[in-house]
């Protein structure tokens, strides 16, 4: 297609044409109308590939739309895009340039500097929305820009991705941005009618934001399988309101078999400047995903050299509240500020029914705590859930960003309160502190303070970390003694 111009009329019903996605979840629960617009075909259907294919025209469009095509049923390979893609009834029309290819370089002369897509619901850089068994595949050493801006989902390969999405060694310099659900990969990485979605490999830089709530550097929210995807090179993640994560802005369980699963994630963005890597004004920021809810998985992620922050509630390591399952990975040096209660290098809380197991916080670290928590561990601020054989080696914390006022603090090596029918199992301390302990009330070598029935079992604490707690409580000045035990300095 070259130098043609197309303006589409209102629309067909996108869940009329097929209703194994619930489109009005992400259109204000109206009746969801699209133009399936793409630049070579609107809809590519199942058992159908592009391949080889360019295009040069111009699309204006507002939803379920993409460089190659609106909807993606089939296989989309070695295509390439120079044009224009943009929401002309509300005033958009930018010059983009598009460079997707499989396992092949394309020389691309094209003048413009990076693709632009933009409209309101479904947008995606190669497909608006990439559909249950549907398949796009890169695999290029090269670095390839995207920009794309929408309403709701937003996403520098698809949308929303039902169906499979593998970037091997590719590099996305992703521009991102919507009120909700944006992501560097997908918008939104969905389990639709039992079959899993997924996205592997692939590496992801630039920025992402959500002016509203639900921003990561793969997905804005995963129902489904994230693996192998690394943050790199100065990436930001940011959610103007909350959920914001290194991989997912939200890491979610639901009916009809979904469960997100991140594995073998990693975030090492690295500093940019003083920005954060990972941010979410009111809360949720997490290293590799700002929530794990109840069903969700996160495995084997690696954490570290990011800054993490929040204005309000809370952030951490890994995910700031979990409610989930987290199991096996490693946290490292990084940097983290948060405005709630609870603070830990893996999860600020680990709820009720949660897991946190096989976490190791990595013995280089120096896992820098900044704001006003006054439940402080290694592993989680508070358990209320199960940590089993985790690690905290020394020296992973570094607390003296703390800000709660005197005597106030619960510091433990794991976690600074164990809560009632939590428990605390297999973990070793090998932690060493050299903060100044007059601001901690209870100061515990696995858990500050073990309330109302918390069980620590078969815990390892190093013989240095208890002298060490034992020499400072003894020569700390202060009228009342705090609580310390090698365990638990409370037990409520």
């Amino acid at each position: 297609m070259r130098g043609e111009t197309g303006i589409l009329g209102s629309g067909v019903s996108l869940p009329g044409y097929n209703d194994s996605f619930n489109y009005n979840d992400y259109v204000g629960s109206k009746d969801a109308r699209g133009y399936m617009a793409g630049g070579i075909i609107g809809c590519v259907t199942q058992n159908t590939t592009l391949e080889g294919c360019t295009n040069y025209g111009i699309v204006s469009h507002k939803s379920a739309a993409g460089g190659i095509a609106g909807w993606n049923g089939g296989s989309i390979k070695n295509c390439s895009t120079y044009a224009t893609l943009g929401t002309q009834q509300d005033g958009y029309a930018s010059p983009w340039r598009h460079r997707w290819h499989q396992q092949r370089t394309v020389t691309d002369s094209a003048p413009a500097a990076s693709i632009t897509v933009r409209g309101r619901y479904i947008i995606g850089g190669v497909a608006g929305l990439n559909l249950t068994n549907a398949n796009i595949t890169y695999n290029t050493s090269k670095s390839i820009p995207v920009t794309v801006q929408a309403n709701e989902c937003a996403g520098g390969v698809a949308g929303v991705n039902c169906g499979n999405i593998a970037l091997g060694s590719t590099t996305l310099q992703v521009n991102i941005t919507a009120e909700s659900y944006a992501g560097g990969i997908a918008g939104s990485n969905n389990t639709r009618n039992a079959t899993t979605a997924s996205i592997a490999g692939g590496n992801v830089t630039g920025t992402v934001t959500a002016t509203k709530n639900y921003a990561g550097g793969a997905a804005g929210a995963n129902y489904a399988n994230i693996t192998d995807v690394t943050l790199i090179g100065g990436a930001c993640v940011r959610a103007n309101d909350q959920f914001a994560g290194g991989i997912a802005g939200s890491n979610r369980a639901g009916t009809n078999g979904q469960i997100g699963t991140i594995t073998r994630c990693t975030n090492n963005a690295g500093p940019n400047g003083n920005n954060y890597t990972v941010y979410a004004t009111n809360g949720n920021a997490g290293g590799i995903a700002g929530s794990n809810e109840s069903g969700a998985q996160i495995v084997d992620s690696v954490v570290g050299g990011v800054k993490i922050g929040v204005a309000k509630c809370d952030a951490a390591g890994i995910a700031a509240n979990n409610f989930g399952t987290i199991q096996g990975g490693t946290v490292g040096s990084c940097d983290i500020t948060f405005a709630g209660e609870s603070i830990g290098a893996v999860t600020a809380i680990n709820n009720a029914g949660a897991t946190i197991n096989n976490v190791t916080l990595d013995e280089r670290a120096n896992i820098a705590f900044h704001g006003p928590a006054t439940n402080v561990g290694g592993i989680a601020g508070k358990n209320a859930g199960t940590i089993g054989e985790c690690k905290v080696e020394n020296p992973a914390l570094a607390l003296n960003g703390l800000t709660a006022r005197a005597d106030s603090i619960s510091l433990g090596g794991a976690a600074g309160v164990n809560m009632s029918g939590a428990e605390i199992s297999g973990t070793a301390v090998t932690l060493n502190i050299t903060d100044n302990l007059n601001k901690y009330k209870n100061l515990g070598g696995v858990a500050g303070e073990n309330a109302g029935g918390g069980t620590l079992l078969k815990v390892y604490l190093s013989a240095r970390w208890a002298r060490l707690i034992l020499r400072q409580t003894i020569t700390s000045p202060r009228a009342q003694p705090m609580c310390w035990t090698p365990w638990a300095a409370s037990s409520a």
